[in-house]
């Protein structure tokens, strides 16, 4: 639709023509579908009368109420700006409002509702680990894992969610400590297989010292002694739960500029460390 020619389409709907009605049928499923995907809100995640909907559920719903009240004379609106604020304002209320009830769902552990939870995460989690280079039998496995720590959680009755975007971003919260313990088992697995293997060349003192030459071990006494709070909270929103930097300065209360440079120095203190590390470990290789 552009913007220009709202007026005119205003005007058509007022005088009941239906296949402009069709049109902005249409445009609302956009709408809606463009900011489901902006504020990473799962549509299919609400509760209804008769079950659980989905997107054409609430397009239907945000449609019929947005015409009624435009013929009814108890809406009026004279720009496209307005007109696309309605429309996000009918749909955040739907989304919200029955989130409660799919989450009800799940607290009483709903097959249906745990098995449209499942079939996002699991498209979700799939692509994240696969980005960090997990062959897909670990993948799975660490999604299970993460997916039976979430069930406990939820089952413990001890959480609250007002929003589908915060229910994900707790388990992905759990998918990155798991993916966290992969890591760190996998290297003290390696590390005891090497000093199995070379038993007879090392002595009591540097077996003692295995934990502190573990990499993650550093890795992670940075993310915690090197950076304040602040710095944390930006880089686990920023890369592992995807938030953008304007939404993560407003929940610090603190400027996007000011935002941008904690993470630029965080992750500078952290790279520092790291290269540290590194040449200690080539260091240590050139002496052996």
């Amino acid at each position: 639709m552009e913007l220009d020619d709202f007026n005119t389409v205003i005007n058509e709907l007022t005088g009941l023509n239906e296949n402009t009605w069709l049109s902005i049928r249409s445009h609302i499923g956009i709408i809606i579908s463009r900011w489901a995907r902006s504020e990473r809100i799962e549509t299919g995640w609400i509760a209804t009368e008769d079950g659980i909907g989905d997107s054409e559920y609430i397009i239907k719903k945000v449609y019929s109420r947005f015409r009624h009240e435009v013929l009814s004379g108890k809406l009026r609106i004279d720009k496209y700006q307005e007109y696309k604020e309605v429309i996000l304002k009918y749909t955040n209320e739907i989304v919200t409002g029955q989130f409660k009830g799919f989450y009800n769902l799940i607290t009483v552990n709903d097959s249906v509702a745990w098995r449209r939870v499942n079939e996002r995460l699991f498209i979700y989690a799939a692509k994240w680990l696969s980005d960090k280079k997990i062959v897909a039998d670990v993948a799975r496995e660490i999604f299970q894992e993460s997916m039976l720590t979430f069930v406990e959680k939820i089952a413990a009755k001890k959480l609250c969610f007002e929003t589908s975007r915060a229910f994900k971003s707790y388990y992905f919260r759990i998918l990155e400590l798991k993916t966290f313990e992969y890591y760190r088992k996998k290297m003290q697995h390696n590390k005891r297989s090497t000093e199995m293997e070379l038993d007879h060349l090392l002595t009591p003192f540097e077996e003692e010292r295995s934990e502190a030459d573990d990499r993650y071990y550093y890795i992670e006494k940075a993310m915690h002694d090197s950076i304040s709070k602040d710095e944390r909270y930006i880089l686990k929103h920023y890369y592992f739960h995807e938030e953008k930097l304007s939404n993560i300065a407003k929940a610090l209360h603190i400027s996007d500029g000011n935002c941008r440079l904690k993470k630029y120095h965080a992750l500078r203190r952290i790279a520092d460390i790291c290269h540290r590390i590194e040449a200690m470990q080539l260091q240590s290789h050139i002496k052996e």
